[in-house]
């Protein structure tokens, strides 16, 4: 274990694998019985024993047999995962009134990151358990700093491939501060220009806005130094003369000690033939040299390292406008639009970046599910085009009308490559969508009961790579989908309703909403014998809508120097059973579907589940609530 925070916290190797739980056959009573010799002949006779023995037990069993549980108890879930962020900030902002009608601000942002990620996967597995972390890239090679192939024992030495940096292992400096760093450095740098023009007819706005990134990471680079952040290149480091080791032609190592050095010294195209040629004897029997250290993006090529790139700096110009014009002494009209960009997560970024050095073991060891992080990727962009128009009727009653539309691209996303016999996911942009919608506003105020009324219209869709599950598991070059979202809910109505000027000095509102369903993906038959999720028809249902009334009464007293309130909220005043999740095939929350109903019963008729195996409370929201609360506020 290890000691942080002040407390002692488990390490993945000290967990173990969860283990079925059986209400019957995984208890100490029927593991008794079953190691009685006379049930060992007559196993079908042990039910009934436990059965007429244990007539008043807490738990009930079947006259025979056992029903199927399936549920998972101690050990550890199959993640471990720790993470740390530290983050220094220095934050400038100047305001400067230029006139009667102009303000403009200017500012700058500078952030540096210490992130720190370690996560394995099945951690019982020691060794064989996947690991992923955020840290400066070394060379797992054990404490000799040899690749087990090229020592001469031909075997793994201490820390070799552990997924941990030893002492004595080469590694990348990427802050030069001369030690390994379990973290990694990405640095933030934003500075934006704002400007406010102000008439008591019309009022404006408009800035821009520059965000910079810079990864402080390697990405895999080709022999021209351009950036190949999905496919790896090696420079063979065998010397200016080009004759590596394996070669026929090899004698020792270069004089010139360029040999196995690390560093790339490139090759001529002697032959003007964009080949870079091979060592051979002429007529003559005379060797001629190589053209030196070829570049290639093949596996298993003598003395082959990696070659990398450090990262750049990446920049993205976000512009914004907006402005308010008067119409008529009791409307207006509003308009925006704006340009916004989000950094991708950092998860996408660094995710096993640490073992890019030996991109034949990560493709290896890595997990099928897996991304390996992409420090070209950029921020997401989103458009957004927004315009309203509000009117005032009379003194207490308005109303708006508005429309919006948000369009989103350059989303995360991971696209499938290979290299040889590899296939792997990395992390890219790629992904696009689009949100939008009307809303409508009315509202009253200055009368006994105050009310607002807000509905919503909207639609929200994006792509994404068809599942491998629809075309098998072979990896096919699919086109994109487009579909609705998973928080789509194209109706969204609120009603609120408040007052002030009640008897006995109450104040109480009253909210009530309404919201359409969320869309899943269905189940189609998949054979005589089961379902399977239509992936060629994502969300393509609709779970039923949910509704809330949420009620809340105040009464306030005022004292000397303070005022009491004490008062009541009730949450779910109808007590409505909204789904929050359902069961694909029906659509319900409380049925699965006579497809898998069927195995409910008692083990004697030969099924083997109970009747609240299916029971899930979690699917429905929160029932009704009461919360009492008492405020003071200080004069």
């Amino acid at each position: 274990c290890v000691y942080r925070d002040g407390d002692y916290w488990l390490t993945p190797e000290m967990y173990v694998d969860y283990e079925d739980f059986l209400d019957l056959s995984g208890s100490e009573i029927a593991s008794d019985y079953l190691h009685d010799p006379y049930f060992s002949y007559y196993p079908q006779n042990m039910f009934s024993y436990i059965y007429s023995d244990l007539y008043d037990s807490l738990y009930f069993f079947p006259s025979s047999g056992y029903w199927y549980e399936g549920k998972a108890f101690g050990g550890h879930d199959k993640f471990y995962g720790t993470s740390r962020a530290l983050t220094n900030e220095i934050k400038i902002d100047i305001t400067s009134q230029i006139n009667s009608v102009w303000r403009a601000r200017l500012g700058l942002d500078l952030k540096s990151h210490k992130l720190n990620f370690y996560q394995v996967k099945y951690p019982w597995l020691d060794e064989s358990a996947y690991r992923q972390r955020f840290a400066e890239q070394w060379d797992d090679y054990g404490v000799d700093g040899i690749p087990f192939l090229e020592s001469q024992l031909q075997l793994p030495d201490d820390g070799e491939g552990n997924g941990v940096w030893d002492p004595g292992e080469a590694f990348d400096d990427f802050n030069g501060d001369g030690k390994w760093n379990d973290y990694v450095e990405p640095l933030e740098v934003s500075t934006y220009f704002q400007n406010t023009y102000e008439v008591p007819w019309f009022v404006a706005d408009a800035g821009i806005r520059v965000d910079f990134v810079n990864y402080n990471t390697k990405i895999w680079a080709d022999g021209n130094g351009n950036y190949s952040p999905t496919r790896p290149w090696f420079f063979q480091d065998c010397g200016k003369d080009g004759i590596c080791p394996d070669n026929y032609y090899y004698s020792g190592p270069d004089e010139d000690n360029t040999e196995s050095d690390g560093v790339n010294q490139g090759w001529v195209d002697q032959n003007n033939d964009g080949i870079c040629s091979l060592p051979y004897k002429n007529d003559d029997g005379e060797i001629v040299p190589g053209d030196g250290e070829c570049v290639t993006d093949a596996f298993g090529e003598s003395n082959a390292v990696t070659i990398f790139r450090d990262a750049d700096w990446f920049a993205k110009v976000s512009p914004r406008i907006g402005f308010s014009h008067i119409i008529t002494d009791q409307s207006t009209f509003t308009f925006n639009y704006g340009v916004y960009h989000q950094t991708p997560k950092y998860q996408l970024i660094y995710l096993n970046t640490s073992s890019l050095e030996d991109p034949q073991a990560l493709f290896s060891n890595l997990e099928s599910s897996a991304n390996i992080g992409n420090a070209t990727m950029t921020a997401g962009r989103t458009q957004s085009y927004e315009f309203a128009f509000n009117v005032q009727v009379n003194r207490h009653w308005a109303y708006s009308v508005g429309a919006w539309v948000k369009k989103m691209d350059q989303l995360s996303t991971a696209k499938t490559h290979r290299s040889g016999t590899y296939e792997y996911s990395i992390s890219s942009n790629g992904d696009y969508g689009i949100v939008k919608g009307i809303d409508l506003m009315l509202e009253n105020r200055g009368l006994l009961i105050n009310t607002n009324l807000q509905y919503t219209y909207s639609i929200a869709s994006a792509n994404g790579s068809y599942d491998t599950q629809a075309f098998s598991q072979s990896y096919v070059d699919a086109p994109s989908q487009q579909f609705l979202m998973p928080y789509d809910r194209p109706h969204d109505l609120t009603l609120t309703l408040y007052s002030s000027k009640l008897p006995y000095g109450l104040d109480a509102s009253l909210t009530a909403m309404y919201q359409s369903g969320v869309p899943y993906t269905p189940l189609i038959k998949d054979g005589d014998k089961d379902y399977k999720y239509d992936y060629l028809n994502k969300n393509t249902k609709r779970m039923s809508s949910s509704s809330q009334v949420n009620l809340s009464l105040k009464r306030g007293i005022d004292m000397s120097d303070f005022r009491l309130s004490v008062g009541l909220n009730i949450y779910n005043l109808l007590d409505q059973r909204n789904a929050i999740d359902i069961f694909p095939l029906t659509g319900e929350s409380d049925d699965p579907g006579s497809f898998y109903t069927k195995y409910i019963g008692l083990p004697k008729d030969g099924k083997e589940l109970s009747s609240g195996y299916y029971d899930r409370p979690w699917f429905y929201g929160p029932p009704r609530e009461f919360n009492f609360f008492v405020q003071f506020e200080y004069k």
